[in-house]
């Protein structure tokens, strides 16, 4: 009886593991490949930025989990009114919505 037990809380782990793992939000590895290619090209994905100007030498940013257009114009070109600018840059279309794993060109 009690290893019935300890296989059905088991099964119960693996199949909450399971689900856990299913909703880690997928990386666009052909995009990232594509960056990771070009050797002139330089990507910051996280940790701290300037308050403000441009980065230099940083071409494209891989989006974050809880990243904004706002946050990432904020953090890039020192003021999110460039939010807009960034979205056409990229091709987004209205509500310019963003996702983790996306590749944006800041330049």
């Amino acid at each position: 009886m009690r290893k019935l037990i300890l296989v059905g809380l088991l099964v119960v782990i693996v199949l909450l593991a399971i689900e856990v793992i299913e909703r880690i939000p997928a990386v666009d590895e052909e995009a990232v490949a594509a960056v990771a290619d070009d050797e002139n090209l330089m990507v910051l994905t996280f940790g701290e930025a300037p308050d403000s100007g441009r980065i230099a030498g940083v071409d494209y940013h891989i989006v974050q989990e809880g990243e904004t257009l706002e946050s990432l114009a904020q953090r890039y070109f020192g003021d999110e009114a460039f939010a807009e600018d960034l979205a056409i840059v990229n091709g987004l279309l209205q509500p310019y919505e963003i996702v983790p794993g996306q590749v944006l060109d800041l330049r």
